[in-house]
């Protein structure tokens, strides 16, 4: 990665953004088809028609998945009526706080990139640790902007890094996961809710095939 001349860092913001991007777009793609294979009846024009374009401009515009959590709820509701309430109110719900799908791969994606740029050499080892880590963390995320400030932290100590190197790290790496990166991040965690309560929707409808399926009166 090349940061000299006025739009280096530009460049290097642009290069970490669309690099999530395309990584949650092959992560979506991996979970549709899971569901489109697992899930009898589910259509891809349908989801991207009457849900993903309904939600995903709010998400890339407010990089909030609390905010959207209620229309998630809505339209996963209205378009999936197939899901049992109970899996939907959970999956959607409190998705919107522990799903970090789109986390996890920004923040290896932003890491990777961060460590380039300084020279830090990386191991696959410690790139294998940011799963574990970006996923215990994400417990006590809240679900807004600007929530990898939280991850920063535990990143250089991961890394093992100390004086100027820990400085800058943490300084262009809180640069790089605003705006664009975290519209990305955010528009997968919150979208990735619906296939995974399709995929769940259908375990336990299994199980609790005898049962009477309760009235559905509430978002």
């Amino acid at each position: 990665l090349d940061s000299s001349g006025p739009a280096g860092m530009l460049r290097v913001y642009l290069a970490g953004a669309f690099l999530t991007a395309l990584c949650c777009a092959l992560w979506k793609g991996f979970l549709l088809a899971w569901c489109k294979a697992a899930v009898p009846g589910f259509s891809l024009r349908h989801y991207f028609r009457e849900y993903w374009s309904r939600i995903y401009p709010m998400l890339w515009a407010t990089a909030s998945e609390s905010l959207a959590a209620p229309l998630n709820l809505y339209l996963v509701k209205k378009h999936y009526p197939q899901i049992w309430p109970e899996v939907r109110r959970f999956v959607v719900g409190v998705g919107a706080f522990l799903d970090i799908n789109g986390t996890m791969i920004c923040t290896i994606v932003l890491t990777t990139v961060v460590a380039g740029l300084l020279g830090i050499p990386l191991s696959w080892a410690q790139l294998a640790l940011c799963v574990p880590l970006v996923f215990l963390i994400g417990f006590g995320v809240p679900g807004i902007p600007g929530e990898l400030l939280l991850f920063a932290l535990p990143l250089v100590q991961l890394l093992d890094l100390s004086g100027p190197a820990s400085g800058a790290f943490l300084g262009i790496f809180l640069g790089l996961q605003l705006g664009l990166p975290d519209s990305f991040r955010t528009g997968t965690n919150s979208t990735d809710s619906c296939p995974l309560a399709l995929l769940l929707n259908k375990i336990y409808a299994r199980r609790h095939a005898g049962d009477k399926r309760p009235d559905d009166t509430e978002i």
